[in-house]
């Protein structure tokens, strides 16, 4: 430039080289920094996505157990659930059979534990005792008699459970003779928890008895 017949020179100042180099490694230490920094972060999401895949393979692992232990855990309800189904058919037809077997006899047939407390019993018993089959079970069994016949019975019955041993004997009944015999019935311990009578009508028999008895003394 000429200014006033004086010559100036004007110019930029030129770069230094090492600083290009200065702000070159910085240039690549940053971007190194900058990739390592995303190696880290990359590899912490993949071990991240990695334990979160483990997770959900035990869950889904987890899953699977409690569907078939679901699965298993149902049939054996179902199986069980059959099982008492079919043990309470048997039950209901050994009960029905039970009930034939008992009225299929003329004789009077009666359960009782030590008390005297009708366990079980068939319809001839409750006719004999003048009461519907309902209206004796549970009941003492001595009280749908007179006195007299009550305080004998149960002496017989007490016998039973005394000594363990049958009994058998022979009494009448409003004009009806009654052959009786007493069974114990013993538990798992061979204690008698319970005792079985029967009662069989041998009044006919009787009145044979009698009128052989009188055509005997008139020979005589």
């Amino acid at each position: 430039v000429v200014t006033g017949g004086v010559h100036l020179q004007l110019g930029l100042p030129q770069s230094d080289p090492l600083l290009w180099v200065i702000g070159g490694m910085i240039f690549l230490v940053t971007g190194i920094f900058l990739i390592f920094s995303l190696t880290v972060l990359v590899r912490g999401l993949l071990v991240n996505l990695t334990k979160v895949t483990t997770v959900a393979e035990k869950l889904e692992d987890a899953n699977r157990t409690l569907q078939k232990t679901s699965d298993e855990l149902e049939n054996k309800v179902n199986e069980r659930t059959a099982e008492l189904v079919s043990a309470i058919g048997h039950l209901r037809e050994s009960e029905e059979t039970g009930r034939v077997i008992l009225n299929a006899t003329a004789d009077s047939l009666t359960l009782v534990d030590a008390s005297g407390t009708v366990l079980a019993a068939n319809k001839v018993t409750a006719e004999r005792s003048g009461k519907h089959l309902d209206e004796i079970l549970g009941k003492i069994i001595y009280q749908f008699f007179p006195e007299e016949l009550a305080v004998s019975r149960k002496a017989q019955m007490d016998k039973i459970f005394q000594t363990g041993e049958e009994v058998h004997f022979e009494d009448t009944h409003q004009g009806v003779w009654l052959e009786i015999h007493g069974y114990p019935v013993l538990d798992a311990d061979g204690r008698v928890t319970r005792a079985v009578g029967t009662a069989r009508d041998i009044t006919e028999r009787k009145q044979m008895e009698q009128s052989l008895a009188e055509a005997k003394s008139r020979l005589e």
